[in-house]
């Protein structure tokens, strides 16, 4: 599609192509998804489609405007993407550019090639083609990548061995599946967001809505992992949590930067813990999942890392925040909920 047409009718369905931009051969994917969807939705299919596995943060470039998670950003200029429906974002333009990880700046430039009649037995979004493997995450942008590729096909190179074992011992840049995409895409479920009233922005309840997948891959469940309270004094709340309640002293973390004191004290509690954390004089950024107030932070229950994939796909979109351990939702009051295989490493 050459230009966008002037109107885009709410439920018509977008036929879109994502190119990964600066790689070649050319990295790409074709997506169905309803026009209604908001920008954070279409983030999500493409999470899926590509096969990144959301880590970083992203956003949304339309014209001179950026979408994408202003709290997260901790950027005030930065638009919701939450409020922004397809139909609208696609009016202004046949195409719109994503930008996935701010440190390896993975830009996809997603067009609008065409509207396609609906199918009332599908669910959308659906992968419809694509070409060639997702980048492994982290690996270092598009001109990495492109050296990556040449050091992995020559045995000769002296980073051969070495980057084929960070890869997990073997890397196919020309596989692709669609049925892998489409498995994907269907794990994340994320809801239709014409039925929240997205294009009135509007933000529906605390918690992100989720359809929840069977737990055929979860075991028997998660278990107590920790409780994390955050502190003014926090020797003054070692004090209580020891010699009045008689909970004994499992690690002591000092603050990252050197500064005198702790910043956190974990105590004993049963299987788990219990974390007294310290409120910073000047609060984390938003995106590490902090806020600047006393009380209770956190909530956590132990998973096997095993499971974090499985976990992964049942939460999907609801997913607000990742670490190396741990996965972050909020309940439907708005409360932080972790689930941690902490100390196990991710497979």
């Amino acid at each position: 599609m050459k230009g966008a047409p002037t109107l885009i009718p709410e439920d018509s369905i977008l036929q879109l192509k994502v190119t990964l931009v600066a790689v070649e051969p050319q990295v790409w994917r074709r997506i169905h998804i309803e026009a209604a969807s908001s920008l954070l939705d279409l983030h999500v299919a493409l999470q899926a489609a590509m096969g990144w596995r959301e880590l970083h943060l992203h956003q949304f470039e339309i014209g001179k405007e950026r979408y994408g998670n202003p709290d997260l950003m901790d950027d005030p200029s930065v638009i919701d993407e939450r409020t922004a429906p397809l139909f609208q974002a696609f009016e202004a333009g046949a195409s719109l550019l994503y930008e996935y990880d701010f440190g390896d700046s993975w830009e996809h430039r997603v067009e609008l090639e065409e509207l396609v009649p609906r199918q009332p037995r599908l669910r959308y979004p659906r992968g419809i083609d694509g070409a060639r493997a997702c980048p492994p995450e982290d690996c270092g942008g598009s001109h990495a990548y492109m050296d990556f590729l040449s050091a992995i096909a020559n045995p000769s190179d002296e980073r051969h061995q070495e980057l084929l074992d960070w890869a997990g011992g073997r890397f196919n840049p020309g596989a692709f599946n669609l049925k892998d995409v489409s498995g994907r895409i269907s794990n994340y479920c994320f809801p239709k967001r014409h039925e929240t009233g997205v294009k009135k922005k509007q933000v529906t309840g605390k918690a992100r809505r989720l359809r929840l997948l069977p737990a055929d891959d979860l075991g028997t469940g998660p278990v107590f992992h920790h409780l994390a309270i955050q502190v003014t004094d926090l020797p003054r709340a070692e004090r209580f949590y020891c010699d009045v309640l008689g909970l004994s002293v499992r690690t002591r973390w000092p603050w990252d930067d050197g500064r005198p004191g702790e910043r956190s004290i974990w105590l004993s509690l049963g299987d788990g813990f219990l974390a007294l954390e310290t409120c910073d004089d000047e609060p984390a950024p938003a995106h590490d999942f902090r806020d600047p107030h006393a009380g209770l932070h956190l909530f956590a229950i132990s998973i096997r890392a095993a499971e974090r994939v499985a976990w992964e796909a049942r939460l999907g979109m609801a997913i607000v925040h990742r670490t190396r351990f741990t996965l972050y939702v909020r309940d439907p009051e708005g409360n932080r909920i972790g689930l941690s295989h902490h100390p196990q490493e991710a497979p």
